[in-house]
């Protein structure tokens, strides 16, 4: 079909459809009843028209000819028969959200209070428009309704009910699209089932947003805002708390909630101030057995650029699932602006009293209620549904919000324990170009863990990013970066367990192009007390490729978080297999959180990973593909390269190529061995091999890595049941000096290195070439760099000769300020014996504790042209004390 032609047939669609609406095209059994003034009732009344709908037989249509508002006294009639209600006077009114022309609005300010206690001792309320089982089949479209009294919802629908379409409204904003206390609702926008409601009939069918027939979809999407009450109130309630009700078909989509028309202004629903737990969400959906619930796009091909949902600016969570099953949340922008690029956050009623989340999911917990888990839940790409064409429709942006982004949170029973969840292809922490920083925890501060991208408790069979099952696995990957003040992924038992969950395939501190940083500021995993966790790939030869998460440039911000991935408590069985480690502020693999855990020979029950030991490698050699390693899996036996007791149970030796920034460093191993070595993080999977102690063997390298004779290797260990060491040695020989080529060495001194309060200092670094050679000089660029601290500010004068430490060549250096670190270069020649020198001074800030700070300066491998890169960092240690 040409163009042209597509165009004429949905402009006849649009035409027939107001037609219908408008009662010009009509079937024998419908009648259209005219809304003709804004009496509250009487002839030409709105409610006389639901009257005259309901004692009507067919489907029914009432229109409006008048504009302005119509204040109501009291309830509206139960709607008992199927009618269309259409606020929109002429076909010119329709539009997308802020470009639309409502011209009728509801005004609910004289209603009474109609919270009432049902025989449970819950609270029950009513509905404005309240549509009930006869009247299957309805819509409501075209409206602004404010100011809904207390205890009176703006729409509900009762169970048993199906087919009702609620499109084009503005429910909580005024005409034009905005929100204030003037348009404030007394309760919920929009309930399907009830709040104290316990009917098990079922609700099936139902459309909030654009129904994706293809007609008219653009113009379908509503406001559902500023749901404000004493005991909250929230956009879209789904749901009962007294039952698990059935519902089918529901789907929600294209609706601004929590925000305004213009897409950029919070119109929360919730307050700040309410004291209830539950009842401020942007989307509630509680104690439902679920069979194709969309919460966004069904990535089913038709319409999906109108399905999504813009869930910002909420009091209490952005999406709230709450013991419930069967439910798919994507393609929405939660806790940012329409355009998916400006944090609009959710969760900004607190975050102190507990982790208000862009999406929550989470166990019936109220009265004596059984409590019930909340299963079978897909946020983002489902692979049994979805494909690589549909991938970027379904990704939920879930960025910018008060506190964390997803929280799966139990409360410790087994019966209670969330389960089978996945959560894939998101961008979390990012905007929606997925490659600048959008960070979840906008709301928090330094003194304490606000803005993690995932954080699950006491829960099991979770999946985030892919599930290695050789379908779409790479469309699976969460980007999951830029927490503030927070982790990427944490996993923790509290009151139970958190077991059998798997962290695969995602990009964690980086953006969706794979490389630009965007670390998150604390660790980038945390795993708690944990059993059976996978992070990465489970090695069973299908898609292990894809099962590797890029864990990088994590922990440079937050004071003590300085892991890749930190394993905590009792954990046991937490696999950490082929990812790519780089950049992380500390250990890559933090075993007890507390640095390099130095091998002693045997394994510790009731600590994390038993405190494998890690692989101490002590030669290696490459051949084409094919690499030659030796080394050992225990303590030192008195020599470095020497093995000590053996621990039993074979084990798998995972070989990487390192990336070694400087700040892993450590003893070979605990006893005699106790010289400072690099332990580095593992960028590249290389290969593997199986041992049970000491070994010395050949491997082929994994195919695609792009090893060479300069590079260097690290290893780690896994047991049979997946306990994982921390990254082991690189090799153990000692420094050499080659005759003829260069080898640098830095010092650092500053002055003073003891500070109490706002301190300035002065700083020298020294680049000596230690090789008395007579043939030795420099060849090529010195790279030279120190890590950035929040703790101290810095200055640079590049035309400086002298500083209070002695002579400085600071004009001889071209300086660079990354994100990361002060960094200098030069490819002036160094001389055998000689120096050049690099001062700078800075201005300490006092934190709010005393402690150390270590200052360390690195000479970037190779530098210079030379070949030995073991003695190429120093460090000062900074002593201060706090005002």
């Amino acid at each position: 079909m040409s163009k042209l032609s597509s165009y004429i047939v949905n402009r006849y669609k649009l035409i027939l459809l107001w037609c219908c609406f408008s009662g010009l095209v009509s079937t024998a059994r419908a009648a259209t009843f005219q809304v003709t003034n804004t009496n509250d009732g009487g002839s030409g009344s709105l409610r006389q028209a639901i009257l005259n709908a309901n004692g009507a037989s067919g489907a029914d249509v009432i229109t409006f000819t008048v504009n302005g508002t119509i204040t109501i006294q009291s309830l509206l009639p139960r709607i008992t028969g199927q009618v269309a209600i259409n606020g929109y006077i002429s076909p010119a009114d329709y539009g997308p959200i802020g470009a639309r022309s409502i011209k009728v609005t509801i005004n609910g300010a004289n209603l009474s209070n109609y919270f009432t206690s049902n025989s449970g001792g819950r609270v029950d309320s009513d509905g404005l428009f309240r549509f009930g089982p006869g009247a299957s089949g309805s819509s409501i479209s075209g409206l602004a309704i404010v100011n809904t009294g207390s205890g009176v919802e703006a729409i509900m629908i009762e169970p048993g009910t199906s087919s009702i379409h609620i499109w084009g409204n503005y429910i909580g904003a005024n005409a034009s699209g905005s929100a204030s206390t003037s348009t404030r609702l007394g309760d919920d926008a929009v309930v399907l089932g009830g709040y104290g409601d316990s009917s098990p009939a079922a609700i099936t069918d139902i459309f909030i947003g654009t129904n994706s027939d293809n007609v008219n979809d653009a113009n379908e999407g509503n406001v559902l805002s500023n749901a404000n009450t004493s005991v909250g109130g929230d956009g879209i309630q789904i749901g009962s708390h007294d039952g698990r009700a059935s519902f089918t078909n529901i789907k929600v989509a294209g609706n601004y909630i929590g925000i305004a028309a213009d897409g950029v202004t919070p119109a929360p629903n919730g307050t700040k101030s309410d004291p209830n737990p539950n009842g401020f969400d942007g989307v509630f959906i509680t104690s439902i057995n679920g069979q194709n619930v969309v919460i966004g796009s069904d990535g089913n091909g038709v319409a999906d650029m109108y399905e999504p949902n813009v869930i910002s600016g909420n009091s209490g969570h952005g999406i709230e699932i709450l013991s419930s099953n069967g439910i798919w949340v994507a393609g929405n922008l939660v806790g940012t602006d329409k355009n998916g690029t400006m944090a609009v956050p959710n969760a900004t009623k607190s975050i102190t009293t507990g982790f208000n989340a862009g999406i929550a999911i989470s166990v019936e917990e109220e009265g004596s209620l059984v409590k019930q888990a909340s299963h079978h839940i897909v946020i983002g790409f489902d692979d049994t549904k979805h494909n690589q064409a549909s991938a970027a429709s379904v990704r939920n942006v879930i960025s910018g919000n008060q506190s964390v982004g997803i929280d799966i949170y139990g409360i410790g029973t087994s019966s209670s324990q969330n389960n089978n969840i996945k959560i894939a292809g998101n961008y979390i922490g990012v905007d929606r170009t997925g490659n600048v920083r959008l960070g979840n925890g906008v709301g928090g501060s330094a003194g304490g863990l606000t803005g993690n991208g995932v954080q699950a408790q006491d829960a099991t069979s979770i999946t985030i990013g892919t599930d290695g099952d050789d379908v779409f696995d790479s469309e699976e990957k969460n980007v999951i970066s830029g927490a503030i003040f927070g982790r990427g992924v944490s996993l923790i038992s509290l009151n139970g367990t958190m077991s059998n969950s798997v962290v695969a395939g995602n990009y964690i501190g980086v953006g969706a192009n794979g490389t630009t940083a965007i670390g998150n500021d604390s660790p980038g995993v945390v795993i708690g007390a944990a059993t059976n966790i996978r992070i990465g790939s489970n090695d069973d030869g299908t898609s292990d490729g894809l099962e590797a998460n890029i864990i990088a440039n994590n922990a440079r911000v937050y004071p003590g978080s300085n892991d890749g991935v930190r394993v905590t408590g009792a954990s046991t069985g937490i696999r950490i297999s082929r990812n790519s480690f780089y950049n992380n502020m500390g250990t890559p693999i933090d075993l007890a959180d507390n640095g390099i855990t130095l091998n002693d020979g045997v394994v510790t029950s009731g600590q994390p990973n038993l405190l494998l030991d890690y692989p101490v490698i002590t030669s290696y050699s490459v051949s084409g593909g094919t690499m030659t390693v030796a080394g050992y899996v225990s303590t030192c036996n008195g020599a470095e390269g020497t093995a000590g007791p053996t621990i039993s149970g074979a084990k798998t030796i995972q070989f990487y190529k390192v990336a070694d920034d400087g700040d892993q460093n450590g003893a070979i191993t605990n006893g005699t061995c106790s010289r400072n070595v690099s332990h580095g993080e593992g960028v590249q999977y290389l290969g593997s091999i199986s041992t049970v102690n000491a070994f010395n063997t050949t491997f082929s390298l994994e195919a695609g890595t792009t090893f060479t004779t300069s590079d260097k290797i690290t290893a780690i260990a896994i047991d049979a049941n997946g306990n994982t060491s921390e990254f082991g040695v690189t090799t153990v020989d000692a420094p050499t000096v080659i005759a003829g080529m260069p080898d640098l060495t830095p010092f650092i001194t500053v002055n003073p290195n003891q500070m109490n309060g706002t301190t300035d200092f002065a700083s020298r670094i020294r680049i000596l070439n230690l090789n008395n050679d007579s043939t030795t000089v420099t060849a090529g660029i010195i790279t030279v760099r120190i890590l950035k601290s929040n703790l101290w500010n810095f200055t640079w004068d590049p035309a400086a000769t002298s500083n209070s430490l002695g002579a400085l060549n600071n004009s001889a250096w071209t300086y660079a300020n990354s994100q990361l670190y002060h960094t200098w270069t030069t490819n002036v020649v160094i001389a055998k014996g000689s120096s050049r020198y690099i001062g700078f001074s800075g201005t300490f800030i006092p934190a709010a504790t005393s402690g150390t700070l270590p200052i360390t300066v690195q000479i970037r491998f190779p530098s210079g042209g030379e070949v030995n890169d073991k003695n190429n960092t120093d460090v000062e240690q900074i002593i201060y004390t706090a005002n």
